[in-house]
């Protein structure tokens, strides 16, 4: 069996590693993003997710960047056909607007407000590892 993979973005290094070393500590690959890339694996442009399986079991992302907010990332994401289900997604920001709240809700993916406790974190994965599948096959890096 595999270990859970999770995609963090978050143009803060500092939140990146933290977040890096968070979930390495919980067992996962963890593939960190300091820009977001809608689809880092396929390591060219891409119109469409041409990966048969999906890349990760879980992204993470903060949500204010240079080139677009989190929830743009994953809207995006979805658009291009990502293999990641959205229940699987979070976004952390230090902004705490309905609107925001709002989209991640109509989205269907979780929020986080920075800063954030380890703990809550924690709680909220150990109810998303559940449904994890961790003898599906992902998308190879």
């Amino acid at each position: 069996m595999r270990k859970p993979r999770v995609m963090i973005y978050d143009d803060d290094q500092i939140v990146l590693d933290m977040l890096k070393l968070f979930f390495t500590r919980r067992g996962y690959e963890v593939f960190d993003y300091i820009e977001p890339v809608v689809c880092p694996l396929n390591k060219k442009p891409a119109e469409s997710c041409d990966n048969f399986h999906p890349c990760a079991d879980m992204i993470i992302s903060d949500y204010k960047m240079q080139n677009m907010t989190g929830l743009e990332l994953l809207q995006n994401q979805s658009k291009k056909g990502c293999k990641v289900a959205i229940k699987m997604k979070a976004i952390i920001s230090g902004y705490s607007d309905e609107q925001i709240i709002t989209q991640c809700n109509d989205l269907g993916c979780s929020f986080f407000q920075k800063p954030f406790t380890f703990s809550k974190l924690s709680t909220w994965l150990s109810e998303q590892e559940k449904l994890f599948d961790l003898s599906q096959q992902l998308a190879e890096n």
